[in-house]
């Protein structure tokens, strides 16, 4: 279901945008679920690292968050904190 989803936008030459691949994180979200779910039954120590990984995930969506949203935020919060690339383009100053 998720290569369905992906591949047809694989072969694109135009540009595509991020809403083009949303019908996809669905499977993607299952996935992951079904994923950890088979290594916490293979290996039950695993289990407080999936809760790592969920909490970091959420930290990351917390943060940048008004950045995805549009919200009105101050520019050096987005340079010191979430720029960590350069070739990142997050807002327009």
């Amino acid at each position: 279901a998720f290569l369905s989803q992906y591949l047809p936008w694989v072969f694109i030459s135009r540009t595509v945008f991020i809403y083009h691949f949303f019908p996809s994180v669905p499977f993607i979200v299952l996935m992951i679920g079904y994923g950890m779910k088979i290594l916490t039954d293979w290996k039950p120590r695993m289990k407080k690292w999936m809760f790592v990984y969920a909490g970091l995930a959420v930290a990351l969506f917390v943060m940048f968050y008004p950045v995805l949203s549009g919200m009105a935020i101050d520019p050096m919060y987005v340079k010191n904190f979430l720029r960590w690339f350069d070739s990142w383009v997050l807002i327009s100053i």
